[in-house]
């Protein structure tokens, strides 16, 4: 069996699209409801790939990185509906620990 990196190919599951229509719509019913505030969201790679290629503007929803595992992506919500990519893969809260920070950052 061929590793497969899109998930919209296997049996009773959502189309790439689908899911990054309702990641979307679901990040920004969170930032509409705490403007102004510092929000934290816990979640998938697959999450996180949807919606910065929302915001990044690239036609393929399926990704364009890989997440590190524990890894923080910033994302400023503007109340004009603007969003800007603070940063994405940070791993610094995990150096000194023993940890893996990455596929190339050691521990």
């Amino acid at each position: 069996m061929i590793a497969e990196r899109r998930w919209d190919v296997y049996p009773a599951t959502e189309s790439s699209f689908e899911l990054r229509k309702r990641v979307v719509t679901s990040l920004e019913a969170i930032a509409a409801t705490n403007q102004g505030q510092r929000v934290v969201v816990a979640c998938h790679g697959g999450v996180i790939n949807a919606y910065m290629t929302h915001i990044l503007g690239i036609p393929d929803p399926s990704g364009f990185f890989y997440p590190n595992y524990t890894s923080i992506h910033r994302v400023a919500a503007a109340r004009s509906g603007e969003r800007s990519v603070l940063s994405l893969n940070e791993t610094c809260h995990l150096r000194g620990t023993g940890l893996p920070v990455g596929l190339f950052g050691g521990s």
